[in-house]
């Protein structure tokens, strides 16, 4: 009797791409945070006092925008063959990951750095989304869509555990790269409860920062937003190696 080889989708899909009816929670959820992150990088990009400020700006709002198209599916999956297929926003977000990376650099600061690892984080992600789309394209484009139950051994677990040996390695990268997400978004949470300026000393160029008490307090919102939204979007992917974190998407 013919089987359909699936790759199990109870783990992988959940790093990006959702829908309102299987994932609501998530989908909404993010969306809230994306969309918040978005105003303010827009905000901060209106107000950048010089050049080189206002370019990393903008790369926030590329940032957080493409953020938002990733997370409906029925708007990321027709956008990527649109743009030349997943390695293009892969090349984009790397050359955006440079900028920041040079930005903090030249102004050394743990901020600069925190947004920096935030682009590194999406350069992973995508990168990540592309080897796993591949994976579970490959079986179906190979004609092993259909094979017999006694022969494959590839359907059900057999897929699943193809699956979690072939994104290990992303897996173990991803690890520390989440834990500066969730280090970031527990930052900017303290500069949203406790209004103090981030950096009193010495002011980043990867961004505007904040000095009048309430807006200090929103930019802290809009990085945990970000930062914490990148990081609950990537949980997935994380799987292979930390297997609870596939079911963080209610």
């Amino acid at each position: 009797m013919p089987c359909r080889v699936i790759a199990s989708p109870s783990r992988f899909h959940r790093s990006g791409m959702f829908t309102l009816t299987s994932t609501p929670v998530t989908f909404i959820g993010l969306l809230i945070l994306f969309a918040w992150s978005l105003v303010w990088s827009v905000r901060d990009a209106i107000k950048a006092p010089t050049v080189v400020t206002r370019i990393s700006t903008w790369v926030h709002v590329v940032m957080a925008v493409t953020m938002i198209l990733m997370v409906p599916k029925s708007w990321w999956k027709p956008i990527v063959p649109a743009i030349g297929g997943p390695i293009t926003p892969v090349i984009i977000f790397a050359i955006c990951t440079a900028w920041m990376v040079f930005m903090a650099a030249w102004r050394s600061s743990w901020s600069s750095w925190g947004h920096a690892a935030m682009f590194a984080a999406m350069v992973w992600h995508l990168a990540a989304m592309r080897k796993m789309s591949s994976l579970m394209t490959a079986p179906r484009d190979s004609g092993m869509g259909q094979m017999n139950h006694t022969h494959s051994g590839m359907h059900g677990p057999g897929m699943q555990t193809a699956m979690n040996a072939a994104m290990h390695d992303y897996a173990v990268v991803g690890v520390p790269l989440i834990v500066a997400l969730l280090a970031m978004a527990v930052a900017g949470l303290w500069r949203a409860i406790s209004g103090r300026a981030e950096n009193p000393g010495k002011a980043p160029t990867c961004h505007v920062v904040a000095t009048e008490p309430l807006a200090i307090r929103l930019s802290g919102l809009a990085d945990f937003a970000m930062a914490f939204g990148m990081a609950w979007m990537s949980t997935g992917l994380l799987s292979p190696v930390i297997p609870f974190t596939a079911h963080l998407h209610p």
